[in-house]
């Protein structure tokens, strides 16, 4: 049971919009608290550091021999290969050395990198050094 306070609280949010309650992003307490702490969390990125690391990594993988395309917006990373089975064979490279890679639904020669923005140099280094293990030879 609610207290006074958190049950008008939810009375208000069911009513004021007319079941504002259980839309997803139409003013839900939680997902609205969600995205305060992600705004913050976005206010202490350093995004010319995400912009040198996203060129570095974009650099990398466009040497890379069997990258026949490379797309970015920021650490957003559109890789794409001549064939879906070497997307395939990629991505499940990947997981055999502990990166998680995802195909574009769109393009089946394609996989998509959204790494964290956040992470330390070294991360990136480790993380870059993986996706080009795992891409084929």
């Amino acid at each position: 049971y609610l207290d006074k306070s958190k049950q008008a609280i939810l009375n208000n949010s069911r009513d004021n919009p007319k079941l504002g309650h259980i839309t997803t992003f139409g003013g839900n307490p939680l997902a609205t608290t969600g995205a305060v702490g992600a705004l913050k969390l976005l206010g202490k990125v350093n995004f010319d550091n995400i912009e040198k690391r996203g060129a570095n990594w974009e650099s990398k993988l466009k040497s890379h021999p069997s990258v026949k395309e490379v797309r970015r917006i920021g650490m957003f990373i559109y890789v794409e290969l001549e064939t879906p089975d070497l997307v395939s064979e990629t991505i499940m490279n990947g997981l055999e050395n502990g990166v998680l890679m995802f195909w574009f639904l769109s393009v089946p020669n394609a996989f998509r990198l959204s790494p964290p923005l956040n992470m330390t140099e070294e991360e990136s280094q480790l993380g870059i050094d993986l996706i080009l293990k795992s891409l084929p030879q």
